[in-house]
């Protein structure tokens, strides 16, 4: 994972962080959908999981919930420092970091 945006990500990563409250109120409309996938994804305590595209952190702070260690990486800055700011309210230990999955 490279520790920082490559440069033809740029443009999609400043697209992303525009609409950032935006993300939120996404998660929440498919809010079931992510639910049943952490169900069927079945994480248990003290697994690795990776997010990636993670967002404003949704789906890794349900994840972190149940026990697992979560790392979380988006392309947008303002994305990521949002879902730390959220799973820092919930006491919830997520690693996030801004990057892409290359």
């Amino acid at each position: 994972m490279a520790d920082e945006i490559q440069p033809h990500n740029q443009k999609p990563a400043s697209v992303w962080n525009s609409g950032g409250k935006r993300y939120e109120e996404i998660s929440r409309g498919i809010a079931d959908s992510i639910e049943h996938c952490v169900l069927r994804l079945n994480p248990q305590p003290g697994e690795r999981v990776l997010d990636l595209a993670t967002g404003t952190g949704w789906t890794s702070r349900l994840v972190a919930r149940r026990g697992a260690k979560v790392i979380g990486v988006d392309l947008g800055a303002d994305l990521v420092a949002t879902a730390t700011q959220r799973a820092e309210a919930e006491g919830l230990e997520i690693e996030y970091r801004v990057g892409d999955a290359v």
